[in-house]
């Protein structure tokens, strides 16, 4: 039987060199937007609990150092409703005088707050402070998040 002649395939492909450089460019500019991305909602997280913890008045007292937040295992993070003073006392949204409708204004803090994921680890993870894993049946990881250096950071 005699041997076929190769077929010419349907498209051609160039060496790759070019487009593997693109593909990188195109991943560093991704990546760059989402950290970018998660120092803004971080900003916004922070700007959040000021103005719920001081009655929408920037300007007032604000004795808040920390905010707990907590991933389930899914790899985005909430905002619970714990939160430290500068003595180190804990603290709910839920018990805190002069806050009305604390779950809704977790819920509306949370919006923002579950934005950041696993892609946004290295923004978010150098303003922990500590970890503590919890297993009572329902295994899920809280972060003490500091809130002096969020408030600090660039928004870009």
């Amino acid at each position: 039987m005699p041997n076929p002649e190769p077929q010419r395939p349907p498209y051609s492909v160039p060496a790759g060199l070019l487009e593997r450089a693109s593909v990188y460019e195109a991943l560093t500019a991704v990546h760059a937007a989402n950290q970018r991305l998660a120092r803004r909602i971080i900003v916004v997280i922070a700007a959040g609990v000021r103005d719920l913890l001081a009655g929408g008045r920037p300007e007032a007292p604000l004795d808040v150092t920390h905010v707990e937040l907590a991933d389930e295992g899914s790899g985005t993070l909430y905002l619970t409703g714990t939160y430290w003073t500068a003595a180190g006392r804990q603290r709910t949204f839920d018990s805190t005088e002069g806050i009305e409708a604390a779950e809704e204004a977790r819920a509306g803090l949370n919006e923002w707050t579950q934005c950041l994921d696993g892609r946004h680890f290295e923004t978010w993870n150098p303003l922990i402070t500590s970890r503590q894993l919890i297993d009572d049946g329902y295994v899920y990881c809280t972060y003490r998040f500091d809130l002096t250096k969020a408030a600090a950071l660039s928004l870009d």
